[in-house]
């Protein structure tokens, strides 16, 4: 069974390739719903390699973080993790990503790339913008990206997370729930009564599209350690979990992410757009590739 696993030294040994460990400890955390909806089960581990003096750990990182797959969840559960690590695996500059060593149907092994911020967690304005700049470099990276089969469809996206799913009583009665503030309120019922969600995701990404992880809030980034910050650049915050990744418009990462604003701040949310895209436009991987795309 998938939920009584505990990685083993020589588990993790295959995993990396054969790589001998010696030692290896190992904390356990989440699973049935704890610390992540999925309830998936979640491992820090530290190991220990026998490697040379002059390369003790074989050049492989001593800390690492494991996800094992929920014998509920979907089969396929890490299958669009599986995909955007080989398509980030060989550009010429990666956005801050948590690096993968290993992927399979029920468990992804990544370097422990440093802290996860609390699902309650706002950020001030030094730090948006920094994790605007982490946005702006893995849009970049994949502006223009053609239509990947086992990304996220649109249609999937666009009913899941625009509520449409629900249906127009069901979703009338969420937003009451919700307490959702006028205007806003009435814009919403506005747009899906007499546009329709569908037609607006589809006018966004006629402005430009890109790899966008689809889900962006707090609990998907990383405070980035010293030694992975030194890796990307001088990144502070690293991004994690792809597995609601979909080709869109980067507005439906910029504008979900933006919700984690300090509340002091909100009323600066244009400001904060700006400062994206001028990051985006500096980015390395985006410079030439903007002609022709107005994004806003």
């Amino acid at each position: 069974m998938v939920d009584e696993f505990v990685p083993t030294k020589e588990w993790l040994s295959k995993s990396l390739g054969g790589v001998p460990v010696s030692h290896l400890s190992v904390k356990k955390f989440g699973g049935e719903g704890n610390r992540g909806v999925s309830g998936a089960s979640f491992f820090k581990c530290t190991a220990s390699f026998d490697g040379p003096v002059v390369n003790p750990t074989y050049g492989l990182p001593t800390e690492y973080f494991l996800k094992i797959r929920n014998a509920n969840q979907d089969a396929n559960e890490f299958a669009i993790e599986s995909t955007v690590d080989k398509l980030a695996e060989n550009l010429p500059h990666p956005p801050p990503l948590a690096h993968m060593f290993s992927i399979g149907q029920n468990h992804m092994l990544m370097e422990d790339a440093g802290t996860p911020l609390d699902g309650n967690y706002t950020f001030n304005e030094a730090e948006m913008t920094q994790v605007l700049d982490s946005y702006a470099d893995l849009h970049g990276a994949f502006w223009n990206i053609p239509k990947v089969e086992l990304l996220r469809s649109a249609e999937w996206w666009g009913a899941v997370f625009t509520g449409s799913f629900l249906g127009k009583e069901e979703m009338d009665r969420w937003l009451d729930w919700r307490m959702t503030p006028e205007p806003y309120l009435s814009l919403i019922r506005r747009a899906r009564d007499e546009l329709g969600f569908e037609r607006i995701f589809e006018f966004m990404n006629r402005h430009g599209v890109t790899l966008a992880q689809g889900d962006a809030h707090n609990g998907q980034l990383l405070r980035l350690s010293e030694l992975a910050s030194s890796t990307h650049g001088g990144r502070k915050f690293g991004i994690i979990d792809f597995g609601t990744a979909v080709r869109a418009n980067p507005a439906v990462d910029v504008g979900s992410i933006l919700r984690s604003l300090n509340a002091d701040k909100r009323h600066e949310e244009f400001d904060f757009v700006r400062y994206y895209l001028k990051s985006l436009r500096q980015d390395a991987s985006f410079a030439g590739l903007l002609q022709g795309d107005q994004l806003v």
